[in-house]
Formats: C-alpha cells, structure tokens, sequence
C-alpha cells in the first residue's frame, strides 16, 4: 500500500496551482508529505504576506481542508488514501493478450 493524496477542488484559489503540482509530485514520484507540512506552508505565507492571504485549514480525519477567507468556505480538499499499486511481476500481461488480430 502506497499513501497517495486525492484533490477535491472546491473554487478556485490562489494556492491552488502550487498545492496541485505539490500532489502530483506526491502522487507521482512516491514521495511523502503529511497534513501538518501542508499547513506549516500556508501559515509561512500568511507571515510573509499578512495583508494579501488568510488562509485557514481544518481537518477531519485523513482529509485536509484549505481555506483563503478565514475558513468561511473551503477553496480545496485533500485526502490521504491507500492505494494498492501493482508491483512489476503483477504489472507484465502475456505478450500480445490484447493485440488486434492482425497486427502481429
């Protein structure tokens, strides 16, 4: 089982692009990143532009909810789930199993 991060996007933000390449970094290279780096982020970018961002986060269970208006509405969702990947022996099909006739 592998941790992989789903995205619910619920309007559109001004964090959105950097937390969306963020996942699929996660997603698609295996790296690891936890509920708590992600808000240790949005809070350093509220210290370093206070008058621009108010950004809010809360959690509920593996699910991290992001917030760019204090937490009156979210701007996105993002999950935690385990995921089955297939390893290399599972992943090998019998060659030509769904080869069109004809073509070999």
């Amino acid at each position: 089982m592998k941790k992989k991060i789903a995205v619910e996007i619920h309007k559109t933000g001004s964090e959105n692009d950097g937390l969306l390449r963020l996942v699929g970094n996660v997603n698609g290279m295996g790296l690891g990143i936890s509920k708590s780096a992600i808000m240790a982020y949005l809070a350093v970018k509220m210290a370093m532009f206070p008058l621009s961002s108010n950004y809010s986060t809360c959690t509920e269970g593996d699910t991290l909810h992001v917030s760019e208006d204090g937490g009156d509405t979210f701007t996105l969702s993002l999950t935690w789930k385990d995921v089955y990947e297939l390893d290399q022996s599972e992943n090998d099909l019998p060659s030509g199993l769904f080869e069109a006739p004809g073509t070999n």
